[in-house]
């Protein structure tokens, strides 16, 4: 089988797995880094580091700089403390820097993807290029994110009931999926990212505490 095709069908394998997780972001939002794996150590000169703002704290990892870059000041939703979207961006940066190829899937706000998407293209020559001679010629970067109001409490929610009972269900799944992703092998062409959401955004305009 052609290393294309591969990838295109582990791409596939990780957004059907982070699928599971579709309505419950908020169970993510305190513990991912917690219970998923941390990044692989990596130095500036390593292919595909992530340049990113130099005035950033030295301990922080490049690609905890990068996901917070792709959410930067993405749009919230109104009544966000009702929602529950989840979407994932896959992007491919080549050996020359450029970001060549861009897939969304979910059921985010319109403004929330065109938003992530422009953050997106904004990294495009912020990554260490390869050597002529390494064999990693591209890399790509998946990025979860989930629109909701990081809260488990829907009594104000017209639709209270159906929330609750669609937390109970998924909550389940999503300890799965986090077993899971435990155990998948790391691979060198591929970085998950960390699942993002609005809580940045939220406690920054004081809607929420944290």
């Amino acid at each position: 089988m052609e290393p294309a095709a591969i990838k295109r069908i582990l791409i596939g394998t990780i957004i059907y797995l982070m699928a599971f997780d579709s309505l419950y972001g908020q169970t993510t939002s305190v513990s991912n880094k917690m219970f998923q794996r941390t990044f692989a150590q990596k130095n500036k000169l390593d292919p595909f580091y992530y340049l990113g703002d130099k005035i950033k704290k030295r301990n922080t990892h490049c690609y905890v700089i990068l996901e917070n870059d792709l959410v930067k000041n993405v749009p919230i939703p109104d009544y966000i403390f009702c929602k529950n979207n989840f979407g994932i961006f896959a992007y491919r940066v080549n050996s020359k820097g450029i970001i060549d190829h861009i897939e969304y899937s979910g059921d985010l706000d319109t403004m929330i993807v065109h938003k992530i998407k422009y953050n997106i293209a904004l990294t495009q020559g912020l990554y260490t290029l390869p050597s002529p001679k390494s064999k990693n010629v591209f890399h790509w970067f998946l990025l979860p994110f989930f629109s909701n109001g990081t809260q488990w409490d829907f009594y104000e929610c017209q639709d209270e009931e159906k929330l609750k009972s669609e937390f109970q269900a998924k909550f389940k799944q999503h300890q799965i999926y986090l077993n899971l992703l435990k155990m998948l092998p790391q691979f060198s062409g591929i970085t998950i990212l960390h699942d993002m959401d609005h809580l940045p955004e939220l406690i920054t305009e004081g809607r929420v505490k944290y």
